[in-house]
């Protein structure tokens, strides 16, 4: 068994598009979402490498394009210059697991790349178990399947690895016998696993093994999978928790963004889902989230442009004062200062609202009384950017809203 822990790792990022897709195929055809993230970072990892290694990916090769197999054994693989490397996530115990009719076949002669995934956006190859590992992790059990072996981690360049195992010789082990009716034995092994031994198991995948081709993932996918119904109910029940959320995160957000109707912020939420995942409670969903939502609210409430608000906003989110982030933008210091004192006198007024004659009076009286406005006058402020101010001092509140809102989202 070689496993590791690479000297020159790098973590692979998968897009939110990319992270989107292979959860609808796991929830769709019922494969398992990590494992099919953990394939993805594999052959991005390859991607990754430097072209002049000249690695390359042969997905029309890959056993996994078969969602049948990939649904029912977990088939998952990679090939690359014609060499079949299988792929297994890590999990939470730090094992990885696999389906024990792939054991001792050509699928797994080349052994498996190994995964430690972050989160649901990408991971780290982190070693390789050979198939001699597996054997090894097989012999003695009596009906166990599937298969565990825990991983134990070192060293390990990915680069080299990859250059080493593609200069080796494929090997071209001798093929298994002839299925008597392909159609009824691929359905056994498919569908009926558990009446057959595990010689048979291996002598069924064996077979599609050594006999890869477009015709014959044909033939297996025109067979198809039952997912059993406790799988079939697994995924209601998650998409059932995906909308409660959904909706629970809305009726919350609701409160905060009062310019938007439930359903555009459900429909704003769903769509960052599609992208992000079901993860609402990952900073990244959050702040995508929230930031949509509040350009939103903004443009219905705000009488300077969004792109404007949302400067001023950014800025107090990243620590800068309200007053200082408008003067920014608003030469006139004075005006923001009197527009600062206007605001802070008025009693729960929402959004923005025009300043009256009566409150420039009082505010300029009450910052005349200090010596930094001797020298002004109120017509010297002017009136419309005083209320420039005042929009923008009232786009700021909306920073208090995001963290008030990002509170509630990472405890639903």
């Amino acid at each position: 068994m070689s496993s590791h822990k690479a000297n020159n790792q790098k973590q692979i990022e998968l897009s939110p598009e990319v992270v989107r897709m292979a959860q609808i195929r796991a929830s769709r055809q019922g494969l398992q979402f990590r494992q099919e993230l953990a394939r993805l970072v594999a052959e991005e990892a390859v991607v990754d490498l430097d072209c002049e290694l000249g690695l390359l990916l042969e997905n029309e090769l890959s056993m996994n394009q078969s969602d049948v197999l990939a649904a029912s054994l977990g088939v998952s693989d990679i090939v690359v210059n014609g060499h079949r490397l299988d792929v297994r996530a890590i999990d939470e115990d730090g094992e990885v697991v696999i389906t024990r009719a792939l054991v001792g076949s050509p699928y797994l002669s080349m052994g498996s790349l190994l995964v430690k995934l972050e989160g649901v956006h990408g991971g780290t190859v982190v070693g390789h178990l050979s198939s001699g590992a597996w054997l090894k992790a097989e012999d003695g059990l009596r009906d166990a399947d599937p298969i565990r072996v825990p991983v134990s981690l070192g060293d390990f360049n990915f680069a080299e690895f990859m250059v080493e195992l593609t200069n080796k010789a494929v090997l071209n082990l001798p093929g298994a016998s002839k299925l008597v009716n392909f159609k009824t034995d691929v359905n056994e092994l498919i569908n009926e696993k558990g009446r057959l031994i595990v010689a048979r198991q291996k002598q069924i995948f064996s077979y599609l093994c050594s006999h890869w081709s477009e015709e014959t993932m044909a033939a297996v996918e025109a067979i198809g999978y039952k997912l059993p119904a406790a799988r079939v109910t697994k995924v209601l029940l998650a998409a059932g928790r995906w909308n409660a959320v959904v909706e629970k995160a809305s009726d919350k957000l609701a409160v905060r963004f009062t310019k938007l109707s439930k359903d555009e912020i459900r429909h704003q939420v769903m769509a960052v889902g599609e992208r992000f995942g079901g993860e609402i409670k990952g900073p990244a969903f959050r702040s995508e989230l929230l930031q949509q939502l509040a350009a939103s609210e903004l443009a219905r409430s705000s009488t300077v442009p969004v792109n404007v608000a949302q400067s001023v906003l950014a800025k107090v989110m990243a620590g800068v004062s309200a007053a200082d982030a408008v003067k920014g933008l608003v030469k006139n210091a004075v005006a923001v200062d009197l527009a600062l004192s206007i605001k802070n006198k008025r009693q729960a007024a929402v959004g923005f609202m025009a300043a009256t004659a009566d409150e420039i009076g009082m505010a300029f009286q009450q910052l005349a009384l200090q010596p930094a406005y001797a020298t002004h006058s109120a017509a010297d402020s002017g009136v419309d950017s005083i209320n420039e101010a005042l929009a923008l001092l009232s786009a700021t509140d909306m920073a208090d809203t995001i963290k008030a809102c990002d509170r509630e989202m990472a405890e639903l």
